[in-house]
C-alpha cells in the first residue's frame, strides 16, 4: 500500500509519502511488515496543489460541454444521462478544488464539501425548480478520498429521488452526516412516495443503485433502507477508523 498521509508533529502539519508492504519468508508466508515514511518537501505539495487546480478546471470544462449537449438533445433519456454525468463531474471537480484552494493535502471539511455538493445539485436541477435540499452535517475534516465517495453517494441518491419523484410539485431531500463515536452515519431521505415494496438495495440493477453499492462497499457501509419512513430513506453506517 502506498498513500500520502497528513501528520501533526510538535504543533506543525506535515505530509508524508507512506509505503507499507508485507515481509515474506521463503515459503511465501507473511512474517512481518515493512513501513517507510518520507516527508514531502513544500515544493512537492505546491505541485500537488497546482495539479489539483488544473484537474478541477479540466473537469469543469467537460461539465460545461455536457451541459451544452444536454440542452441541445431532443431525447429525454439522453438528457437525463447527461445531467447525471454532469453532476458527477461537478462533485469530482469540487473535490479537487477543495484540495487546491484549502491546501489540505488530502483532507477536506465534510460539512463544507457536502453542503456545496447539495447546492450544486439544486442548481443543476434549477430549470425544473422542484428540488429542495436541507442538510445536517458534522463540522470536521475527513480523508479526501472518503469525502469524494460520500459526495458521489449523495449525488446519486438525490438524482434518483428527483427522477422518481417527478410527479410531485416539490421534492424535499434531507442529507445528514453525523459522528456517533464508534461509527459515522450518512442518511439521505426524501418526502416522496417511497420505494416499491419489493425494492432490494442489494440486488437492484439500476445504474444509480449499482454505483451507490459499489462506492459504499469500498467504505465498508452497504446501503440500508429504513422502511419506517414515508418516503425513501437510505442509511449508511461507516466504521470509524
Amino acid at each position: 500500500m502506498r498513500e500520502t498521509v497528513r501528520t501533526l508533529r510538535d504543533g506543525h502539519d506535515e505530509t508524508h509519502d507512506l509505503f507499507i508492504k508485507p515481509v515474506m519468508d521463503d515459503r511465501g508466508a507473511a512474517v512481518g511488515v515493512s513501513c517507510v515514511a518520507t516527508r514531502l518537501p513544500d515544493s512537492a505539495l505546491t505541485l500537488a496543489d497546482e495539479a489539483n487546480h488544473r484537474i478541477k478546471n479540466s473537469l469543469l470544462i467537460a461539465q460545461t460541454l455536457l451541459r451544452m449537449q444536454r440542452r441541445e438533445s431532443g431525447d429525454a433519456a439522453a438528457r437525463e444521462a447527461l445531467r447525471n454525468a454532469e453532476g458527477q463531474l461537478q462533485s469530482i471537480a469540487r473535490f479537487h478544488g477543495k484540495l487546491a484552494a484549502g491546501n489540505a493535502h488530502g483532507w477536506v471539511n465534510i460539512r463544507d464539501y457536502l453542503e456545496t455538493t447539495c447546492a450544486d445539485l439544486v442548481e443543476t436541477f434549477a430549470e425544473d425548480g422542484r428540488l429542495e435540499v436541507t442538510t445536517d452535517i458534522v463540522d470536521e475534516d475527513v480523508d479526501g478520498q472518503a469525502a469524494l465517495k460520500l459526495a458521489l453517494i449523495v449525488s446519486e441518491l438525490i438524482t434518483n429521488a428527483f427522477k422518481h419523484g417527478s410527479s410531485r410539485d416539490r421534492l424535499r431531500v434531507h442529507v445528514a452526516f453525523m459522528d456517533e463515536g464508534d461509527r459515522r452515519r450518512l442518511v439521505v431521505e426524501d418526502d416522496g412516495e417511497g420505494l416499491p415494496t419489493d425494492f432490494d438495495a442489494d440486488s437492484d440493477e439500476g445504474i444509480g443503485m449499482r454505483i451507490v453499492r459499489a462506492i459504499a462497499g469500498e467504505l465498508g457501509a452497504p446501503p440500508q433502507i429504513d422502511r419506517r419512513s414515508s418516503g425513501a430513506r437510505f442509511v449508511f453506517d461507516f466504521p470509524d477508523s
